[in-house]
């Protein structure tokens, strides 16, 4: 029963660990846009690039942000972005 324990906490944080990790990667990419939460509360919008005047020619936009997927870009989220 104790080795079935400890197998179940050592699986549990190497999960912790790896989702963790996941975590940083992918809020590091997502930190150059404003995401809204749409009115579902399942899913999220981005409304726009935060720093629309920088230098950037294409953008990586990800399928989820905070464990929800991303299912729309709003009208204007590219607005003065000139160089994409």
């Amino acid at each position: 029963m104790k080795k079935k324990s400890s197998v179940i906490i050592l699986i549990l944080c190497v999960l912790c660990v790896t989702c963790t990790a996941f975590i940083f990667v992918a809020c590091k990419n997502t930190e150059q846009f404003e995401f809204v939460l749409n009115d579902d509360k399942s899913s999220y919008t981005i409304e726009k690039v935060k720093d629309q005047h920088q230098n950037d020619s294409k953008f990586i936009i990800h399928s989820s942000y905070m464990c929800k997927p991303v299912t729309a870009i709003g009208e204007t989220a590219f607005f003065q972005c000139r160089n994409m």
